[in-house]
């Protein structure tokens, strides 16, 4: 037997494949950028209230926790498992949810046709998305994404490159010996000419230099403010400032197409400064506040270094200085308040629904499925005709509704959804959805002789009155 292969129905599945799979993949990385920013946008509305309840050191918790859930579906869904408070922010800006249950502003793409596009209100509008647009989308999206890490990494060459060339402090160095707890035989220690700031690297600064961290320090500092610079460094390295900021740093170029997420790095870089001033204010007497206080204003840049991973006189100077010149220890009971403050923060950001869809996407899939959403009643009543033994079965109504879903500690349960068909002598019958959005995937129920409580249902079909 002789097998002939028609190479172009080969071609043509395999461009509908390609489509298939970059438009998955495309649009779920962009509704989690959609959704990432969202989160950045509830923690800058919250900033005034966070600022005043949480310390600096907190609030970057806040953060990494927002940054590191923003990986990949699974971590977004792990989070989801903290819905303990009967309302959270990802419960108010997500009307649907995708696969893996995460949000799903852009739809679930399975080909070119009708699909429906939702806002975080709840506002849903229909669109053609065209087979090629998936495809476009993604490679921009990864164009933009390789830019991106391509100017972080030649940015930061270029500063290590003259960084790299200044005079090595030995270990044994008795400026180095000042740092008590943090005076670490692994961090490389450079005082360099042309810097613009003082900062710390993580990595070895070559192949040769087994170092995990380096510390790269302006020419011309007095001997008070290299103590005082040297040890903000140190301290960023012990509360591993650097590993949080590369972690943002990768959401950032993941998600580079959203301007509030841009902005959020920032806010955020500025809040790692501010609780590493914070933890060295701690360690030292109050004239040494008072000389870090001067450091930071004759050493300050103001400005946002993108190429120094964590600098001295980065972000934000002015704030910085005040923040240190008002600072005071807070005592036990304040500590453990802001600690509180920061759990509720985080249930209040990490829960969120788990199964959730849009009744409009019933008809826009079966559109999409049959060409042709007219037939979506009709279909319904053939359907209930045959089950009923009834072949003069009318549907005068038809109702989308769900039960109301659960929020303790929610995993994996699925919703129960449900259309609920008027008849022309006012019975209804109801009917149990299996899947997401396909209305023909449905099994009879039983008949309710009451009217039912439809507040919260969505009408889906109703028989046009006749003509006057």
């Amino acid at each position: 037997m002789e097998f002939v292969i028609d190479k172009a129905k080969v071609a043509g599945f395999c461009a509908a494949m390609n489509q298939y799979l970059f438009g998955q993949f495309a649009f779920i990385q962009f509704n989690f950028g959609l959704t990432l920013g969202l989160m950045i946008l509830a923690l800058l509305a919250m900033r005034p209230l966070l600022v005043r309840i949480l310390s600096p050191g907190q609030r970057v918790a806040v953060w990494t926790l927002v940054w590191f859930f923003f990986y990949c579906p699974s971590f977004y869904r792990m989070s989801n498992v903290f819905s303990v408070l009967p309302v959270t922010f990802r419960s108010l800006v997500t009307p649907r949810v995708g696969r893996n249950a995460a949000p799903a502003y852009l739809p679930n793409y399975v080909g070119e046709g009708l699909y429906n596009i939702v806002l975080p209100g709840g506002g849903v509008f229909e669109v053609e998305i065209p087979g090629w647009f998936p495809v476009v989308l993604l490679w921009v999206w990864v164009a933009g994404m390789v830019l991106v890490c391509w100017y972080d990494c030649y940015s930061s060459k270029k500063l290590l490159k003259v960084a790299s060339q200044g005079e090595e402090i030995p270990s044994d160095s008795p400026l180095r010996r000042k740092l008590g707890s943090l005076w670490r035989d692994d961090v490389l220690v450079r005082q360099c000419k042309g810097l613009p700031t003082s900062f710390v690297y993580r990595g070895r600064e070559s192949k040769a230099r087994k170092c995990r961290y380096a510390i790269y320090l302006q020419e011309g500092l007095s001997s008070e403010q290299l103590r005082l610079v040297l040890l903000h460094e140190g301290m960023h390295i012990q509360k591993w400032h650097c590993v949080y900021k590369f972690v943002a740093s990768i959401a950032l170029a993941v998600h580079w197409w959203n301007p509030v997420i841009w902005l959020g790095y920032h806010v955020f870089c500025r809040d790692l400064e501010l609780a590493c001033d914070r933890a060295v204010l701690e360690r030292l007497d109050e004239r040494d506040r008072r000389s870090y206080a001067r450091a930071l204003v004759e050493l300050g840049s103001g400005r946002q270094l993108w190429e120094a991973p964590l600098s001295f006189g980065e972000c934000d100077a002015e704030q910085r200085v005040k923040a240190a010149a008002v600072w005071r220890p807070a005592g036990e009971v304040r500590k453990a308040c802001s600690w509180v403050a920061v759990v509720l923060v985080f249930l209040f950001l990490m829960g969120g629904p788990v199964d959730r869809i849009v009744p409009q996407d019933i008809l826009t899939d079966y559109a999409r499925e049959t060409g042709d959403s007219v037939n979506f009643a009709r279909d319904v009543e053939e359907y209930l005709r045959e089950e009923l033994k009834s072949p003069e079965f009318r549907a005068e109504e038809i109702w989308y509704w769900e039960e109301p879903s659960k929020t303790w500690l929610s995993w994996s349960e699925t919703q129960q959804r449900y259309l609920w068909v008027q008849d022309g002598q006012g019975d209804w019958c109801m009917l149990k959805l299996f899947e997401l959005g396909w209305a023909r995937d449905v099994y009879f129920q039983n008949w309710i002789a009451n009217q039912p409580d439809l507040t919260d249902g969505f009408l889906l079909y109703r028989v046009a009155p006749p003509s006057p």
